[in-house]
């Protein structure tokens, strides 16, 4: 694993709890650590009962928080799912792969201009981890591939 693989594994492990589809990676019981990643779309800080909201309880994500660890500074690379996953996945600017915006269809990524998927190339953190040893997974919404092209996409080992 290069200095830079190493860099974004660490990146990631220290901020592996943010809110914000789903990356989950298990491990055997060893020194490594469990990760599980959520990138909740259109959910607010503010929208867990553990950070003060009474519209609705969220007990599991709470107990998540509370014995995990939970940042309560944190950037993200755009607000919007595509270029957000990017950045999550890569550790990069989503820009440096030509993804904007969400990935549409091939007539929409044209107009912005922007790629149709995330270059399968590209060092992912899902792979990062593969190599380290971890088994990973995802669930939900990915807007990255082609899947006629790509599958379903890099993350799951």
């Amino acid at each position: 694993m290069n200095f830079m693989s190493r860099q974004l594994v660490r990146v990631f492990v220290a901020s592996f709890f943010t809110l914000g589809g789903t990356l989950t990676a298990a491990v055997e019981e060893s020194a490594k650590p469990n990760i599980i990643f959520l990138l909740a779309d259109d959910l607010g800080w503010g929208d867990l009962s553990c950070h003060g909201s009474s519209f609705v309880q969220t007990p599991n994500l709470d107990r998540l928080a509370r014995e995990g660890t939970e940042f309560h500074q944190f950037n993200t690379t755009s607000p919007v799912c595509s270029p957000s996953r990017t950045g999550f996945l890569t550790g990069r600017l989503p820009a440096r792969f030509g993804i904007h915006s969400a990935i549409g269809g091939v007539r929409k990524n044209a107009e912005i201009p922007q790629v149709d998927w995330l270059d399968p190339k590209a060092t992912m953190l899902p792979r990062l981890l593969k190599e380290a040893g971890y088994v990973t997974g995802h669930l939900g919404k990915w807007h990255l591939p082609d899947p006629n092209v790509h599958g379903t996409g890099p993350l799951a080992s």
